[in-house]
């Protein structure tokens, strides 16, 4: 999980030929993954650089990536919140947005998430919940997301099943005016999950992406 260790081809796109995902292209998609990988590719002389120069170019190409990743899915958040609203449907949507786990971005020198540190045992958690979480509220408690699922059924009026682990996080909220079980209610789930983490409970509001 070193910077230094990325792969040429999968982490850092260089000689990417090979690659599953690359084969699957249509010719059309492989150009326009070539022009924009190529013209730094072909600046790129190993030969005359250090291996940490080397390592600081996998890290910045890594990360380069990660990030542009990152924005199109904030931008994407965004328009789906945008596109509820605009359908009057922002009073009763509830909006859960969360991860599998956090990601290391260069901090012990590691890429990835593989190692329990805080920078990826940690994970995002962002609910908004019109008329009960009020906007900027945040919940330190520990929150983890085998919680998602007994969250959803209590917020449908439904009782969890006995043998289903974790527990809803709604007694958290401090929840005075829950909405009517039978209520045209909208749930977007924007998440997924694979291991377990430690999440901090967040509400938002707006239109602004969310990082």
């Amino acid at each position: 999980m070193e910077v230094k260790n990325l792969r040429w081809d999968w982490d850092s796109k260089v000689n990417t030929q090979d690659l599953p995902f690359v084969k699957r292209m249509t010719p059309e998609q492989r150009q326009a993954w070539n022009q924009y990988y190529d013209t730094e590719n072909a600046k790129l002389d190993t030969s005359r650089m250090t291996s940490k120069e080397i390592a600081l170019w996998k890290y910045q190409r890594y990360m380069h990536d990660y990030m542009a990743c990152i924005l199109s899915l904030d931008r994407n958040i965004r328009e789906s919140t945008r596109l509820s609203d605009q359908k009057g449907l922002d009073k009763n949507t509830i909006v859960m947005y969360s991860s599998d786990q956090g990601f290391y971005l260069g901090e012990h020198g590691w890429y990835d998430k593989r190692f329990m540190y805080e920078q990826s045992l940690r994970a995002p958690f962002v609910m908004k919940y019109p008329g009960v979480i009020s906007p900027k509220t945040v919940i330190e408690d520990m929150v983890v997301n085998i919680d998602f699922a007994p969250t959803l059924l209590d917020i449908a009026g439904i009782k969890a099943p006995a043998d289903m682990q974790g527990k809803s996080v709604l007694p958290l909220t401090q929840r005075p005016n829950l909405l009517k079980v039978g209520a045209k209610v909208c749930i977007t789930i924007i998440m997924n999950i694979l291991i377990r983490t430690e999440c901090c409970l967040t509400s938002v509001s707006g239109r602004k992406d969310i990082n």
